[in-house]
């Protein structure tokens, strides 16, 4: 990078690739396996035209890895949609508040549902998981609780930079 780019540039250049990834978990499970590599490959290409071939090779390399894995697969076949806007009120340390949100991933089967959201980066160790994702994911689980109420609702957070999938209780 050329040295009068600041932190601020490499902070936008985090997110840029954060949204890349979103993306790709978006509209890649959709998709004919062997259509993949090569849709990913261009979208990041056009997405982050500054990125060195090797980062993005390696970043497309773990997506496509992330949608290969059986231990996401429950995420990314099937009846799983993406991007799913919820909204609702629940109670909330005694108030009754109003509260939208973006599930990244959101699996239905019969007897579960299964609340995915992406974060980017390596893993925390499970007792170090920031408490805003977590009550996010809860607040996301009670929103759906209603709607599903034969189902076990399970969240998970799946950090894109292992990748790993953290099941959350």
């Amino acid at each position: 990078r050329p040295p009068f780019e600041g932190p601020m540039a490499l902070a936008t250049s985090a997110l840029d690739r954060g949204r890349a990834i979103h993306r790709l978990l978006q509209v890649l499970p959709g998709m004919a396996n062997d259509d993949r590599a090569r849709a990913a490959d261009r979208y990041v290409e056009r997405a982050l035209p500054g990125l060195p071939d090797p980062e993005r090779q390696a970043m497309v390399g773990r997506v496509l890895g992330i949608l290969a894995d059986p231990a996401f697969a429950i995420a990314f076949q099937g009846a799983a949609a993406a991007e799913v806007s919820v909204m609702g009120t629940l109670t909330l340390r005694g108030q009754e508040r109003s509260v939208t949100g973006r599930i990244d991933r959101l699996a239905i089967t019969d007897d579960r549902v299964l609340i995915v959201d992406y974060k980017t980066g390596q893993p925390p160790q499970a007792d170090a998981i920031p408490e805003s994702h977590v009550a996010q994911l809860a607040i996301y689980r009670a929103l759906l609780k209603p709607l599903y109420p034969a189902h076990a609702i399970t969240a998970a957070l799946l950090y894109t930079g292992a990748p790993v999938l953290i099941p959350l209780s």
